[in-house]
């Protein structure tokens, strides 16, 4: 009896280490997609320039816009992994899931909140992107600007827009807010209703 018990038991840790195993190597295979994907992208629509020191991004947008019409900008935070397109879906679940070709993704792209009428125009534009646990991909980064070292390595990030704009951001504020806060309002009433907001 007690060696059935033992044999059961050694089956049960097999088949767990098993899955797990299965599930690491998943894991593993969706984030190197995700480097070899986006990485591949950005090295086929940008060309990194430097001016004065200082470097910027030109973007082939007319074969990038051809490839996805719902791409509205590509976003770049120097020396870090945020490099990428921003789309707009027809709703906020579009690319939640899935990439610029519309293959499923679980990372899925970087987008603007359906809502904005006209993108990195309208008073505050809300961007998402995933907050990767491993490797840094997607916007996962972002979190380290609570760190003041991180601030003050990359105090500026760039969007640059089809129209051949490149508006130039300073991180002012960091945190971790819940999705009922006011940073995601898009309008406000008035200039006063802006009182607090940071």
């Amino acid at each position: 009896m007690k060696k059935a018990i033992r044999y059961i038991l050694l089956t049960v840790c097999v088949c767990v280490f098993c899955y797990s195993a299965y599930n690491l190597i998943n894991i593993y295979l969706n984030y190197k997609k995700i480097d070899d994907d986006y990485g591949e992208i950005a090295k086929t629509y940008t060309e990194e320039k430097v001016e004065e020191k200082e470097s910027y991004l030109q973007i082939n947008w007319d074969e990038l816009l051809q490839r996805n019409k719902d791409v509205k900008a590509w976003i770049q935070i120097p020396n870090t992994n945020v490099n990428y397109p921003v789309l707009q879906g027809e709703t906020n679940d579009t690319y939640i899931h899935s990439d610029i070709d519309h293959n499923e993704l679980s990372a899925g792209s970087i987008f603007v909140a359906s809502e904005n009428e006209d993108p990195f125009n309208d008073f505050n534009t809300v961007i998402y992107g995933h907050n990767m646990k491993i490797g840094g991909e997607m916007f996962s980064q972002l979190k380290e600007y609570e760190e003041e070292s991180f601030y003050k390595e990359h105090p500026n990030f760039y969007i640059y827009t089809p129209d051949g704009k490149t508006r130039t951001y300073t991180v002012f504020s960091a945190a971790v807010v819940k999705d009922t806060s006011d940073q995601y309002n898009l309008t406000y009433a008035t200039d006063e209703a802006l009182n607090g907001f940071s």
